[in-house]
C-alpha cells in the first residue's frame, strides 16, 4: 500500500457515524492535498445524505 486515507462521516458537530477508507497500492503516487480535501466534502456530503434515509 502506498497511501491511506481515512475521513470520518460527520454531519455538523456530531459524532461520527462512519468512517470513509480509500487506499492506493502499486507504483501510484500518495493522496495529494487537493485529493484530500476533495474526500472531505465527498464525506460531509455522504454524511449528509445517510442522515435523511
Amino acid at each position: 500500500m502506498t497511501s491511506l486515507l481515512c475521513v470520518p462521516l460527520v454531519r455538523g458537530a456530531g459524532p461520527a457515524s462512519g468512517v470513509l477508507t480509500l487506499f492506493r497500492g502499486g507504483g501510484r503516487l500518495a493522496f495529494s492535498m487537493a485529493e484530500a480535501q476533495a474526500m472531505d466534502m465527498m464525506s460531509r456530503h455522504i454524511a449528509l445524505a445517510m442522515h435523511r434515509v
